[in-house]
């Protein structure tokens, strides 16, 4: 599969990802073996992008997908997750968005 660099980074990032959103709901329900599955299989066809976040499954996409890529020992994949920053949230945006970031990294379990 093709990868393109992103932007002005040293990042090449797989042309498709493998989304891990509720609306499909294996990476939020799913049983272990299907989510590992499915991402072995991406990985094994050139996907090196997953795509989660918080309000996935309150959370449980971004668990079972770090848990998920731990398990295969990959570190040369890339995943990215989001924020959500409500409008009582913006006065404090920068501490708010901190405070996600660390509360994902810690679901993921890849970064610490």
């Amino acid at each position: 599969m093709r990868k393109n660099r992103l932007g002005n980074t040293e990042l090449n990032i797989s042309e498709l990802g493998f989304g891990c959103g509720a609306v499909g709901g294996l990476m939020v329900l799913g049983e272990h073996r299907e989510m590992f599955d499915a991402i072995e299989y991406a990985i094994d066809s050139g996907v090196n992008y997953f795509d989660t976040a918080r309000v996935y499954g309150d959370g449980l996409s971004e668990i079972h997908t770090g848990a998920i890529l731990r398990e295969l020992r990959r570190t040369d994949l890339i995943v990215g997750t989001k924020v959500r920053v409500t409008g009582n949230e913006f006065d404090e945006i920068a501490s708010t968005v901190s405070n996600q970031i660390d509360n994902s990294l810690r679901r993921l379990g890849l970064d610490t």
